[in-house]
Parts: C-alpha cells; sequence; structure tokens
C-alpha cells in the first residue's frame, strides 16, 4: 500500500515544480514527527508489525520521510486554481485518504486506540488537507490554525504534562 502510494507520486507529481512543495512537505513531517513524540506514552494509533517494519516507531518514521512528503507533493502539484474545483479536490482527498487507513486496519496493520477512530481520522484529514494548501501559500497562518488544532486534540484526547515524561 505505501508503495503504491510513493509509485503514484514519482509517476504523477509535477517534479520540475518540486522546490515549491518543500517546505510544506517538510512542515507535514515535522508535525508528524512532533505528534510522534507528543503522543509516544499516549498514543491514538499504532501501526502493526509488518514486514521489516517490526515496531510503531519504526513504521512511523518510514511514513514520515516515504508516504508523507510523496503525499504532499502529489497534492499541492495538482492543486486547481479555481474554488469549486479546489472544493471538490479536498473532498476527493479526504475519503481517499481515509479508505488506505481502513484497509490498512483491515489487514492488521493499523489499529486505533484511546478514543481515536475512523471518524476522528476524518475530521482530522478535512483539517490537514485545508492547512497544507494554507502552508503552501501562508505558512505562518498554517502553523498558527495547526497549534490550535493541537490544543484541541490535547485537550479532547486527555493528554497531560505527565505524559511527557
Amino acid at each position: 500500500m505505501v508503495t503504491a502510494v510513493v509509485l503514484l507520486a514519482l509517476r504523477f507529481t509535477k517534479w520540475p515544480n518540486w522546490k515549491e512543495y518543500y517546505p510544506t512537505a517538510l512542515f507535514m513531517m515535522v508535525l508528524n514527527l512532533a505528534a510522534s513524540v507528543v503522543t509516544h506514552n499516549h498514543r491514538l494509533w499504532i501501526y502493526l508489525p509488518s514486514g521489516v517494519l517490526t515496531t510503531h516507531t519504526m513504521s512511523d518514521l518510514f511514513e514520515t520521510f516515504t508516504v508523507l512528503p510523496a503525499v504532499a507533493c502529489l497534492y499541492l502539484s495538482h492543486y486547481p486554481s479555481k474554488r469549486v474545483q479546489q472544493l471538490y479536490y479536498v473532498l476527493a482527498w479526504i475519503p481517499t485518504f481515509l479508505c488506505v487507513e481502513l484497509f490498512m486496519e483491515f489487514m492488521g496493520l493499523f489499529t486505533y486506540e484511546n478514543g481515536w477512530s475512523a471518524a476522528w481520522s476524518a475530521a482530522f484529514d478535512c483539517v490537514m488537507f485545508p492547512i497544507l494548501r494554507i502552508h503552501y501559500t501562508h505558512p505562518l497562518l498554517a502553523w498558527g490554525l495547526s497549534a490550535a488544532f493541537f490544543i484541541f486534540i490535547w485537550i479532547h484526547f486527555g493528554f497531560s504534562a505527565d505524559l511527557l515524561k
């Protein structure tokens, strides 16, 4: 599944413009790494062992450095210019991402924890994809919106400073 995502990105990303997408790909990677550190003792989802990726951390790092930058580049390289098309574009990515996640869960590669669910993942994707585009055009605004969303998740899912030890 991961290979398919990376291959799609390699084939369909507009690579001559890769330097335009690079800051947003890094943004996505940094947020994922930060989430991994913060949720280490209170995970919302867990990648289960598969092949050479024998731990959640290995799988998460692999996703961070391969899948997420590929997704960011593919997503941004085809982002439409007209508003109505933008809405449809984002609305197409959300269920696609969710279907990949549900397939991973079905295959025993992924599980939800601590109150997170497919519905929360869908809600997260509804925020994540627009924020990626916002970062592409207004990076500081995207950081602020991401911080606000992070605080919401922190409070809603019962995180505390004790979990950061």
